[in-house]
């Protein structure tokens, strides 16, 4: 009952969740909320991806020879098309975000940190055209 102290919580986690300490470590090593990211290294995905419920296009969509008219067979290639446009895009945007390393918070704080507030600014305002040229051009543009 109450909070715990650091060393009683680090205890407590050894002893009944066998969680080693090096575990502790790694997440003692995290700021607070670095975990609400949702990133999970270990299979390179999202928890929660781009449209996320993107999915649901093609939830009920089944060809049936029989059945689909050449209007129905046209119709649901195009829900594919924009199924497959919309898990290339999620795989170009998570890729994005892992070659720029932005999952990094304590970089990307620290980074923040050392701009002069009209820096923060500009840096704001062009942070959507980061997009369209490689990350060291649009720091250098910067």
């Amino acid at each position: 009952p109450g909070k715990l102290t650091k060393s009683e919580w680090k205890k407590h986690m050894i002893e009944t969740k066998h969680i080693t300490r090096e575990n502790i470590k790694y997440y003692e090593d995290k700021p607070p909320g670095s975990d609400v990211v949702g990133f999970m290294p270990a299979r390179g995905d999202m928890d929660v991806e781009w449209e996320n419920d993107t999915e649901h296009l093609i939830c009920d969509c089944q060809f049936d020879d029989k059945k689909d008219s050449e209007q129905d067979k046209e119709l649901k290639m195009k829900i594919l098309e924009a199924y497959n446009w919309k898990l290339d895009e999620r795989i170009r945007r998570k890729q994005f975000i892992l070659d720029r390393n932005l999952l990094d918070y304590k970089k990307q704080h620290s980074q923040e940190r050392r701009r002069t507030k009209d820096e923060r600014d500009l840096w704001q305002h062009m942070r959507q055209f980061a997009r369209f040229w490689p990350q060291e051009e649009h720091e250098e543009y910067m």
